[in-house]
This record gives structure tokens, C-alpha cells and sequence, in this order.
């Protein structure tokens, strides 16, 4: 009964207010069906409809659009929808357009109905079976992404809708249908689509954990799926998330963008071992990369990885008083092996500790006006050694570990005595006491005279 009434409204208004129709037959019906059904065809085009003759009703000075060109979408959608019309105007999609490509996108390519693609039959995004709906976003993302030819054209992987259908995020809304699985736009910005190099991005490195934690995060969207929702803070918590700026791994750098992968644990260490190459060596080379670790509540028998000791996503060092907790999952207390750990504990503590301490020296220098070019140069020698003790430690030799600090430390001692000689140390005020004892003495002899 509604549709008929605004069928007949339709029809009254256009037979009142002009002759859109007499030249262009079967419009109202798209529109009608579609988000707009009560929006005149001068809304969106301009123009006359009132004018008797199709000159006047096209008028240039009307504003009059035709069929819509790519950068007359914006002006056309725009007049309602401005903050979504604003951010297409700087996007890839339209930007694609510009340049001649037509794999380019418009309103009418994401909103429009798949039966009746056309601007007359633009869907609302409420309606479940519109192509911005939540669980049709990923078909609609696919005309383009999944299209090897106009992906290369544009530098992007033409697999990712794929993968994404592959992983838990597109089972969750393809397969369950949940109504708080993540979708494309969830992650890309519907209209304004940055890059995932542009750091306006939510899928940028640098915003990767904010994005992910608005649902893993969410204890009580975690919570059905069995999943923790502390992960990214332990994440944000890492050196992993203050290295990002160097090139440290963001969410999408272990779990992948689209197929967001768990690592099984047969695979970590070579996992690992992409960005901490001599770690991953050591380890392999040393005990624990010959040992078994067996679950106690399933039986389950698996190799150890860089997770047994470091953590998943905090992956901190293992130092006091970690490493009696880390170590200890395995070795008892006073046995030989919890004895090493401990003590390689102790020696990379003291190591980093040392190495702030001569980087804040080589700050206060520079403060100063120093180049501390030899200086510099050692201090980033003693950088390299340090990378190379932390490599040492995942073979589990403490003697080798020890050798290793007691050539640092006559470096950095080296090191230390240079920069100095820059800086200059703290004073002695050890003679303050005696000097106010002095005064004060001075001053009650004086008194005591006065007095005589």
C-alpha cells in the first residue's frame, strides 16, 4: 500500500511539475525502490523541471547535470551526504577515475542495487540486502579487488577479499552471519579508503593496534569466541610497538592483513626468525631448540618456540625477575639449567643498563655541542655487541654469555672515559658540610665576644 502511494505521488508531482518523465520513461520505478524514494529528479541532476522545452530544462545556468562524470558525483551527493561525498573526493577509488582508469569507483559502484546498478536504484545501507551492508561488503569489494588486471593497474594485491574469506574475520560474517564480525570497511575507511601506507590509515603500522582493539579490546565481543581481549595491550606494551617507527611488526606483521593467521607453534620460531635472524639460529642450535614441551591439560606434545619464554605479544626479555618466572615453567629451583638462566638473566640487564647509561652520556655531549664522532661510532660498535649477546643467549651458554660481558664491558669502559672527558661529572660537594660548620662556628665565636 506504501509503494502504491508513492508510486501515485510520484506520478502527481511529475505530471504537475513538468516533463523529466516524457523523455525518460521507467525512472520513477528504481526510484521509487531505492533510499530515495521521495527525491525529485532535480535534487540530484539541477536543472528545470518545470520548463516546457529540454533546452530550458537542461539550462547551464540551472547547475544542470546529465549523466553524471566521475568528479560530478561528489557535487551530485555531496548537497546531502557532504562528509561522504568530502572523503571520496580524496580517495584511491577516485583518484583511479582521475587518472583514466576505470576500475575507478563511484557512489553507484558500492551503493548501487547488483540487480539494477544505476544512480536511480542507490540502496540503503540499512537494508540487508544492500551492497554496503555488512555482510554483502566483501562481494562488493571483490567486482574490484578481485580483479588481477585492474589491481595491477592500481599496485594492490588482487587476493585480499579471497583471504579474508579464508580467515576467522570473513567466517565470522560470511559463514556465522555476526552481527560484530569485522568487515572491510571496518578496517578501510568506506569513503575516503586511505592506503594502508598512508598513516591516516586505520590499517597503517602505526594505528594497526588501535583498529584492532576496538573489537579485540572488547571483553564482551572477545568473550564469545573464546579469545583474550587483553592481547593488544600487552601488544601496545612491547618493544615491538615502540620499534614500530624502525620497522618492528604491527598486528598485520605476524597475523597477515586479510587471513589474520595464528602462527602454529611448529612455524614460530621461523616466524621469528624473519626479523631476529640470529635469535632464531642460536635457538635452533642450542637445547631448547631441540626440546619438547608437553601441555599438561591436553597431553599435547610441541616443540618449544620463541612464545615459551618471550610471550606472544608482549615479548619481553626474559630479564630479573622474569627469567626465575620464565625459566621456571621448566627447570625447578637450584638446578644447574634454572642456574644459567638466571644468571644470562642478570648479564643482559646489566648490558642494557650499561647502554642507557652511555647513550644519556652521548646526549648530554651533543647537548653541549660535541660531535663525539669516535665516541658515536664506538657506542654504536657496542650496539652491535649487544645485538649479538642477546643472539648468544637463546643457545642457553652461560660461559659464552660471560666472555661476551666481560669484552663489553672493557669497551664500554673505553667508551665511557671518552665521553667523559666531554661531560663533565657531577661535583664534589663533600666540603659543603665542613665549610657551613666553619661559618658556623665563626659565627657563635663572634656572638659570644659581643656578649662579653
Amino acid at each position: 500500500m506504501k509503494r502504491l502511494l508513492l508510486l501515485l505521488a510520484a506520478a502527481a508531482a511529475t505530471a504537475e511539475a513538468g516533463t523529466c518523465t516524457d523523455c525518460h520513461p521507467g525512472v520513477e520505478e528504481p526510484v521509487l525502490a531505492s533510499a530515495h524514494p521521495q527525491t525529485s529528479c532535480t535534487d540530484c541532476h539541477n536543472g528545470d523541471d518545470t520548463a516546457a522545452e529540454m533546452t530550458d530544462a537542461h539550462a547551464t545556468e540551472k547547475k544542470f547535470i546529465g549523466r553524471p562524470k566521475a568528479l560530478e558525483w561528489a557535487a551530485m551527493c555531496g548537497d546531502c551526504h557532504r562528509e561522504a561525498a568530502q572523503a571520496w573526493t580524496a580517495s584511491p577509488h577516485l583518484d583511479a577515475l582521475r587518472k583514466g582508469d576505470p576500475a575507478g569507483a563511484t557512489c553507484v559502484s558500492c551503493h548501487a542495487a547488483a540487480a539494477t546498478p544505476s544512480g536511480h536504484s542507490l540502496a540503503d545501507c540499512g537494508d540487508a540486502g544492500a551492497p554496503s551492508a555488512r555482510l554483502q561488503v566483501a562481494a562488493t569489494c571483490a567486482k574490484c579487488h578481485a580483479d588481477g588486471a585492474a589491481m595491477a593497474r592500481s599496485g594492490v594485491r588482487a587476493d585480499a577479499v579471497e583471504l579474508y574469506g579464508k580467515g576467522p574475520h570473513g567466517h565470522n560474517v560470511l559463514e556465522e552471519k555476526a552481527a560484530d564480525g569485522p568487515s572491510c570497511v571496518d578496517c578501510h575507511d568506506a569513503h575516503a579508503s586511505p592506503r594502508s601506507s598512508d598513516p591516516a590509515s586505520a590499517a597503517h603500522p602505526s594505528r594497526q593496534a588501535q583498529t584492532c582493539g576496538r573489537c579485540h579490546g572488547d571483553e564482551k565481543v572477545m568473550k564469545p569466541h573464546g579469545l583474550s581481549h587483553g592481547l593488544v595491550a600487552k601488544y601496545e606494551g612491547s618493544p615491538h610497538a615502540r620499534g614500530l617507527d624502525s620497522g618492528a611488526p604491527s598486528c598485520a606483521g605476524c597475523h597477515g592483513p586479510h587471513l589474520v593467521r595464528v602462527p602454529p607453534v611448529t612455524e614460530i620460531v621461523a616466524h621469528c626468525g624473519r626479523c631476529h635472524e640470529g635469535p632464531a639460529r642460536e635457538f635452533a642450535a642450542g637445547p631448547h631448540g631441540k626440546a619438547v614441551r608437553t601441555d599438561p591439560q591436553t597431553g599435547e606434545a610441541t616443540p618449544m618456540s620463541c612464545e615459551d619464554c618471550h610471550g606472544a605479544h608482549g615479548a619481553r626479555r626474559p630479564e630479573s625477575p622474569w627469567a626465575a618466572r620464565s625459566c621456571g615453567k621448566c627447570h625447578a629451583a637450584g638446578t644447574p639449567a634454572l642456574a644459567d638462566g638466571e644468571r644470562l638473566s642478570s648479564i643482559s640487564a646489566d648490558t642494557r643498563a650499561d647502554l642507557v647509561r652511555l647513550h644519556g652520556l652521548l646526549e648530554r655531549a651533543r647537548a653541549r655541542g660535541h660531535q663525539a664522532g669516535e665516541g658515536c661510532e664506538a657506542l654504536a660498535a657496542l650496539d652491535g655487541a649487544w645485538q649479538d649477546m642477546s643472539a648468544l643467549a637463546h643457545g642457553v651458554s652461560a660461559e659464552a654469555g660471560a666472555m661476551a660481558r666481560t669484552a663489553f664491558v672493557r669497551d664500554a669502559k673505553a667508551v665511557e672515559e671518552s665521553l667523559g672527558r666531554l661531560v663533565p661529572g657531577p661535583r664534589d660537594l663533600r666540603w659543603l658540610p665542613a665549610m657551613w660548620a666553619f661559618v658556623l662556628a665563626g659565627v657563635v665565636l663572634m656572638w659570644r665576644k659581643s656578649r662579653a
